[in-house]
């Protein structure tokens, strides 16, 4: 069984409202942060879209959505041991390694839960850098217009209103480092509850040295500034890793599977 017939139509807001804080941030003075070039991107946010869905409910099916939540928990993995585990298990490179599955992992719940082709390969995922032309190709094959819309966005994620504009299940997004950023991350949004919440679940460090496959909540609407969005930005807990200063690239599916 579906979503509710088409409602009415759905105009993406300005995602640059706010002023991106350039601010020195300097937790340890002995640290020092990837540097990653700047992103020269030509902002697609001002076409209007007409959902095929209800409002907010995005294209996929309550189905489709539901087949996406179980797939992804067949990759939870909570020690280290257990998400090289999976890591290996994927093959997406010789020697697959957790601390660099992010793209992997994320595409991999898609094309498990069939929103993706099953023929897509995870292996360009790897690594990928949307300021190369060669990642632009790849995410333009997976992801092609017209079925989906590329979000730019060039706010951080925390001070981003998801309110406003909120992320659905089956959104694929990479985050930018940003000026005080030291990594860059994928992932899937794999569910959405009853209150707004969005959840992935992703590798993350559990400590400074170790890591794990886990589902956790992006960011809470009725509690601002709870959730990894928030988490990757603090800077108290920098030696896991810091990312979203550089706002984030959501790829969204906007027309029904066939």
């Amino acid at each position: 069984m579906g979503d509710a017939a088409s409602g009415p139509t759905e105009v993406p807001p300005t995602l640059t409202s706010d002023p991106v804080d350039t601010s020195p941030v300097d937790p340890d003075p002995t640290a020092t942060s990837t540097p990653f070039p700047a992103l020269t991107r030509t902002p697609t946010l001002t076409p209007t879209l007409t959902p095929t869905t209800a409002p907010n409910s995005g294209a996929y099916t309550v189905r489709q959505k539901a087949l996406l939540y179980e797939v992804s928990l067949k990759y939870l993995a909570p020690s280290d041991d257990d998400s090289v585990k999976v890591a290996q298990r994927l093959k997406f490179v010789k020697g697959a390694d957790v601390s660099n599955m992010c793209g992997p992992l994320a595409i991999a719940i898609l094309r498990d839960a069939g929103l993706v082709p099953a023929t897509v390969d995870i292996h360009d995922f790897w690594l990928l850098n949307p300021r190369q032309p060669g990642a632009r190709d790849v995410l333009a094959k997976v992801f092609p217009t017209p079925e989906y819309m590329d979000y730019p966005v060039d706010q951080p994620t925390d001070k981003f209103d998801f309110a406003k504009f909120p992320l659905k299940a089956g959104d694929f997004l990479y985050i930018y480092a940003g000026k005080h950023g030291s990594f860059e991350h994928m992932l899937t949004v794999t569910r959405v509850d009853g209150i707004g919440r969005a959840y992935t679940v992703t590798n993350l460090h559990t400590d400074l040295y170790h890591f794990a496959i886990k589902e956790v909540v992006l960011y809470d609407p009725t509690q601002p500034g709870v959730g990894q969005f928030y988490d990757w930005t603090n800077v108290n807990d920098y030696q896991l890793g810091l990312t979203g200063y550089g706002g984030f690239e959501i790829w969204r599916r906007i027309a029904p599977l066939p």
